[in-house]
């Protein structure tokens, strides 16, 4: 069971919208579904960010009770492919957690970066309760939210976390400010990682002050997390060298 637990979060990872159900406040109930961006917070639990006018917005604030559909792509027969729907609750993320979330959206949503700008919308978390993850012919389950949950706090990474931090912040601040600099548009004086998991890292600046978080392509373990931070510094410079688009 733990193997649908993982390849339902490796599909939410790479997706960046899905269908989000409502009860609609206006029509007495009725399912509302509209298509919504969302990230995953630090413990696989979806983000998204919505305005107060919207009709899903109202939608939950009356019954926070809510479905977000996730499927993947591909050619063929679209039930074929992978899918989760998560059911859980929506609440607005709370001070205290707010900018390590907004990081992560922002990490996978950088066009939503305006958005934090207004008072009109605000992030929210859905708290899964219960997942239905089907991932092709034969592979259909019901899942408990907690799975998710536990899954998150068994990152492979974090026994070493500390040790990676501690060794890029120490001797690695360049491709920190690379880092920043090729994939976020902000050339810093200052940056400092303070954090890092199987999913990506965390990294503060000044000069100006900032907080950026960074996703892998693929999830990284400890064997693998030195190549993929090397990887990602090739990338950088390339993506600095390369010539601008030419005007549309």
């Amino acid at each position: 069971m733990e193997d649908a637990y993982r390849d339902a979060a490796n599909l939410l990872f790479h997706r960046r919208h899905g269908t989000l159900s409502t009860l609609s406040r206006r029509y007495d109930g009725w399912p509302f579904g509209s298509i919504t961006p969302f990230a995953l917070d630090r413990s696989f639990a979806p983000l998204i960010l919505i305005a107060s006018i919207a009709e899903h917005t109202k939608n939950i604030v009356a019954d926070p009770r809510v479905s977000l559909l996730v499927h993947d792509t591909g050619e063929g027969d679209v039930q074929a492919h992978g899918r989760v729907t998560i059911l859980g609750e929506a609440t607005i993320v709370p001070p205290d957690v707010l900018p390590d979330a907004q990081a992560r959206y922002l990490a996978r949503l950088p066009q939503a970066r305006g958005y934090f700008g207004t008072h009109d919308f605000q992030l929210y978390r859905i708290t899964p309760k219960h997942v239905r993850f089907i991932g092709g012919f034969g592979r259909i389950h019901w899942l408990e939210g907690a799975g998710l949950t536990a899954l998150a706090e068994k990152d492979p990474l974090a026994p070493a976390a500390a040790g990676i931090v501690s060794h890029m912040n120490l001797d690695h601040q360049d491709a920190l400010k690379l880092y920043c600099q090729a994939f976020k548009g902000q050339a810093v004086s200052g940056a400092k990682m303070v954090g890092v998991d199987a999913l990506g890292f965390d990294v503060e600046t000044e000069g100006p002050a900032h907080r950026f978080r960074f996703d892998f392509h693929e999830p990284a373990t400890a064997e693998s997390i030195r190549k993929v931070m090397v990887q990602m510094v090739g990338e950088a410079r390339a993506k600095l060298s390369a010539p601008p688009d030419p005007p549309g």
